[in-house]
């Protein structure tokens, strides 16, 4: 049981981390980053402008540091809310 735990604490990232991984592959500029709890785990989320007027989010898994796809993230930071205004 101990033995598990400590291979996904050895890879764990900080959300500094996470962040700055985001930065260096997309060379975008980071303009947030947070913890976000639910009950199917803890991701952390990483907004980051890719140029002008394109921001893109990304959601990074703390116990691997893998980014994880957008269906298992949260759908209430969309952007379609902004663009069409009814």
């Amino acid at each position: 049981l101990i033995a598990p735990l400590l291979a996904i604490s050895a890879n764990a990232i900080s959300i500094e981390q996470a962040a700055s991984r985001v930065k260096r592959e997309t060379g975008g500029k980071v303009l947030s980053a947070k913890e976000i709890e639910k009950a199917a785990g803890t991701y952390y989320q990483i907004k980051v402008m890719i140029r002008p007027g394109h921001i893109q989010v990304i959601n990074i898994d703390p116990n691997t540091g893998q980014t994880i796809s957008p269906n298992q993230g949260s759908r209430k930071e969309g952007h379609r809310g902004k663009r069409g205004n009814h």
